[in-house]
């Protein structure tokens, strides 16, 4: 029942977002640019596959598109948001999480991100590039602990410690407040499940819900931009759509440890530059 309730809310928002979305794409730029799908298939597959996909998009967009920093966190809630929705009702239907978790876990990155989304407008734009910077490296080095098998598990049931559970809610606040900045919640997340011994893959059903309804949301606001060509996160979206699928059909067979460290490279130099950037 919660599960259904949890699918008619997000299915509300979808139906509203995409409203909203359609509605801006006609007034604006419509054109698709085949790279940036490429982008999109790439960087979803990994996505869905937990790598996470916001920090390695955000590199390509403003290294190679030459997208400002500061509008780039809008441009990747908005081509993120449909494929989430995809690997929410996934990942929710076919891992078993407990009531509370699950509904508690969307709940608190939300207001993170709600309150967050406020106060952005009063930090200066380097503020803006240091948080995606330092952020991004704090995600490498995650991975990079994650990766060399530095963790080990050691609790594989879908029951947690209430202490852990608050541990859990008061982290994951912030990772919803790190979204306003380009800074995926994905990486954090499942280090943050797996440094408390507890199986990564409960992970995956709160943090894909967290971020579709943070995305679509989000994207009820696109009217309000003006700045943002709509061709970048329609093109990013398609592409997402289409490997979003295949990485849910791959995640339990797949060694993905080489992409997984191309990735890390890419996170930790990007931070790096977006720290020393001078625009």
């Amino acid at each position: 029942m919660l599960k259904h309730i949890l699918f008619a809310f997000i299915l509300l928002l979808l139906v509203l977002f995409l409203k909203n979305f359609l509605k801006t794409i006609q007034e604006k730029e419509r054109k698709i640019s085949f790279s940036l799908v490429g982008v999109g298939f790439i960087f979803g597959f990994f996505d869905t596959l937990g790598v996470g996909g916001f920090a390695p998009t955000l590199a390509y967009l403003k290294n190679f598109e030459k997208i400002k920093i500061s509008e780039i966190p809008d441009i990747l809630l908005l081509s993120f948001a449909v494929p989430t929705v995809l690997q929410t009702f996934i990942f929710v239907s076919s891992i078993k999480i407990s009531s509370r978790l699950l509904v508690l876990g969307i709940i608190f990155p939300l207001l993170g991100y709600a309150i967050f989304n406020h106060l952005k407008k009063y930090i200066h734009e380097k503020h803006i590039k240091n948080i995606v910077g330092f952020g991004l490296i704090l995600s490498g080095a995650i991975a990079i602990i994650q990766n060399i098998g530095l963790i080990s598990l050691s609790v594989n049931s879908e029951y947690i410690a209430i202490n852990k559970e608050i541990i859990i809610y008061i982290s994951i606040f912030f990772f919803g407040a790190l979204t306003n900045f380009g800074v995926g919640n994905f990486s954090p997340t499942l280090i943050l499940f797996e440094l408390l011994g507890i199986d990564p893959r409960l992970g995956f059903p709160i943090m894909m819900g967290a971020c579709a309804v943070i995305m679509l949301i989000s994207g009820l606001k696109t009217k309000n931009n003006h700045t943002i060509k709509m061709s970048i996160p329609l093109s990013i979206t398609a592409g997402m759509i289409i490997a979003v699928p295949l990485g849910a059909y791959f995640i339990h067979v797949m060694d993905i440890k080489f992409i997984s460290w191309m990735v890390i490279a890419i996170v930790i130099s990007s931070g790096i530059q977006a720290i020393l950037s001078k625009n």
